[in-house]
């Protein structure tokens, strides 16, 4: 009676790992001051994680974070995992600035333009946005391609694994009480 027991337990142990594998990306947030006079980021201020995609968040002329309005930013940061294309990304209802990393390499910025293309090479990378708030109104938009958000393909791989070894102890299962009630007879 125990192998049932402990087949349904690894089981239950590897497919919720598999869900957890794929489901976690999400943007890290750290926010920071700004210096007023270099523009620099300066202080860690807080962190926070906001769901992985396009986003448009509009503070108007409120508190931005922190009890604070004026002269602080963020750098938030995520893993993307690209086909192997050319995607659009737009910055947009950008206040006051905000810049767009791949890979640590800026790819452009609200001061440039508000569309950029850009082909990235096929697998897991890490996108990045800083945006910066020097005073009165608070805002930005930032939107691209939402596949390149969903679940990453490593997690692919361990939900499959999962399934298949599932599939395995629920035969192994059925194996052993197919064995016992022949033995019986």
């Amino acid at each position: 009676m125990r192998s049932p027991a402990i087949a349904l337990v690894l089981f239950i142990i590897l497919t919720g790992n598999a869900g957890a594998a794929g489901n976690d990306n999400h943007w890290q947030v750290k926010w920071y001051t700004v210096d007023k006079d270099t523009y620099a980021f300066g202080e860690l201020v807080g962190e926070e994680n906001w769901t992985a995609g396009s986003f448009h968040r509009d503070w108007e002329y409120g508190m931005v974070y922190n009890m604070t309005k004026n002269y602080i930013g963020f750098i938030a940061t995520t893993e993307i995992y690209s086909r192997g294309k050319t995607y659009e990304f737009r910055l947009y209802d950008v206040d006051d600035f905000a810049v767009v990393y791949i890979d640590g390499e800026e790819i452009f910025s609200s001061e440039n333009q508000e569309y950029f293309q850009v082909f990235i090479p096929e697998g897991v990378h890490n996108l990045t946005i800083k945006w910066q708030e020097y005073c009165c109104e608070a805002r930005i938009g930032f939107s691209a391609d939402d596949s390149l958000f969903v679940e990453k393909q490593t997690g692919d791989f361990v939900t499959l694994y999962a399934l298949i070894a599932a599939a395995l102890i629920i035969a192994g299962i059925a194996i052993l009480f197919a064995a016992r009630i022949i033995a019986k007879k």
